[in-house]
């Protein structure tokens, strides 16, 4: 995979919340569109002002405009339905399409990303984002949009996911075989020749999160520091971590003399670990210890001059942390700081955020009666969550409700 799909987007669920009056009109529209009559489309449109201010009508819009060969006005209805909404994820697609096309990649990756916390399912805006990434040499994100562009491209299974799986199928092949080798290196106990071959095992598949713990751990035995506190963050800012390994990094910036950053890694050992254990106590010591006097303004403000460098270079994972220290530096509330660490919380991670907010809409799609429009939210959050968490398990439960609803709706049965 090359290059990036620049084909534009519309969203297809377009009409649910509309007024049945509205939805005609903008239902006639879209099928004007889809017969590429794009005048037509613009002529009921921009034409109606009571749809022209709708940010799906703003995407359908603009989307016209560009198959028109009219990119300016198309990026400015687009840019329209995102100030009118900031809901559209085709909106913030469509604008990283167009920049990339311009050779501007940092800015279409911050509005794929946008496009990507609103739908991270869609398989477009993973498989830009993976190629993108790509292209900046950021492998373990690249990586990981492949992957995730495998696992939600569930139609159209076509030349492109073809190629993609085999690569990821090819790769990963290799590296069971580096795998299978390091059972007799460990026996004979060989660190140096264990740590290459984990470090031969990263260079072909970037995501491979024990491979960096195990590396982070070898060069700590070393006396490595500098190498183990390199990976022990490379582990924190892209997988799953632990109380240990906070509490190794901070460790390590403490022996480095970084003494803001570590006295921030302390902090977040703190809210991690029992109370009643050793380790809180060491905790605790070490950060009276420093006190306030390791974290002073200037600090703070090299940590967001830091995030905000981060953030130019679509480095999500490390800007977090750095706003995240600069919220364990503050005294008192902090509401600027911690409205960035939500947000990039939802740039790197989404489906939690987007699960959670179609689970709260269920109840009132079902006391409106929108039950086909329930139905999509099910699969949406079947797709996102875990198989056994409750809200999925909950959302299998109302899909097949809403199902037999709409059956006794359609033969005029009663609904109880």
């Amino acid at each position: 995979m090359e290059n990036s799909n620049l084909d534009t987007q519309i969203p297809t669920a377009i009409l649910h919340d509309s007024d049945e009056g509205i939805a005609i009109r903008v239902k006639k529209a879209y099928e004007y569109y889809l017969a590429g009559s794009y005048r037509e489309t613009l002529d009921l449109l921009l034409n109606d002002t009571t749809l022209n201010k709708i940010p799906y009508v703003l995407v359908l819009i603009g989307n016209c405009y560009k198959n028109l060969s009219d990119t300016n006005k198309a990026m400015k209805y687009w840019y329209q339905s995102i100030e009118n909404g900031a809901g559209e994820h085709a909106a913030y697609l469509n604008i990283g399409n167009v920049l990339y096309a311009q050779k501007k990649g940092n800015e279409a990756i911050k509005f794929w990303t946008q496009a990507f916390a609103l739908k991270p399912e869609d398989p477009v805006v993973n498989l830009n984002l993976a190629v993108a990434y790509r292209t900046k040499g950021y492998r373990i994100k690249s990586t990981r949009f492949f992957e995730r562009y495998l696992r939600f491209k569930t139609n159209e299974i076509d030349k492109e996911y073809l190629t993609v799986k085999e690569n990821i199928l090819t790769l990963r092949a290799r590296v069971e075989q580096c795998y299978r080798k390091l059972y007799d290196y460990k026996n004979n106990g060989d660190l140096r020749a264990i740590s290459t071959l984990y470090a031969k095992m990263i260079s072909i598949y970037a995501n491979l999160p024990n491979a960096y713990l195990n590396l982070a751990n070898i060069f700590l035995i070393d006396k490595n520091y500098e190498k183990a506190l390199e990976f022990f963050l490379i582990v924190y800012k892209n997988f799953t971590y632990n109380s240990q390994i906070l509490w190794n990094i901070a460790n390590l910036y403490e022996m480095e003399g970084k003494k803001a950053d570590a006295f921030c890694f302390y902090r977040r050992c703190e809210r991690l670990f029992n109370k009643n254990s050793g380790k809180y106590q060491q905790i605790i010591s070490k950060l009276n210890a420093f006190s306030y006097s390791a974290v002073t303004t200037a600090a703070k403000e090299e940590f967001v001059k830091r995030a905000q460098e981060y953030e130019e270079n679509n480095l999500y994972e490390d800007a977090l942390i750095e706003y995240e220290n600069a919220y364990y530096a503050t005294i008192g509330e902090s509401p600027d700081i911690q409205e960035q660490i939500e947000r990039l919380k939802k740039y790197i991670n989404p489906e939690p955020f987007v699960i959670a907010a179609l689970y709260n809409k269920i109840n009132s799609y079902l006391n409106l009666k929108k039950y086909s429009a329930c139905i999509e939210l099910c699969d949406r959050i079947v797709l996102l969550a875990d198989i056994n968490s409750k809200e999925s398990l909950f959302a299998v439960r109302c899909k097949t409700e809403c199902k037999r609803l709409l059956v006794a709706r359609e033969s005029g049965g009663h609904i109880r």
